[in-house]
């Protein structure tokens, strides 16, 4: 099955997105302070990766490298 742009689009957000939710919950549910500031410094990573891979897609939209028109 190949990849359509739309599917590659979706994966490509919905990954990192996951990942935020994912430290989201672990430092919610974390009682250790230590711990949850190890888990808020990867949940900044993850939402840095996920705006640049927004801000990446937006431009690649604009460009007209990305159509996301099936």
């Amino acid at each position: 099955m190949e990849a359509t742009p739309k599917n590659r689009f979706t994966h490509e957000l919905l990954t990192p997105l996951h990942q935020v939710l994912g430290m989201a919950n672990l430092i919610h549910d974390e009682p250790d302070k230590r711990i949850r500031q190890e888990y808020y410094g990867v949940l900044l990573v993850s939402g840095s990766n996920l705006a640049e891979k927004i801000i990446e897609m937006a431009e690649s939209i604009e460009d007209g490298v990305l159509d996301l028109r099936e």
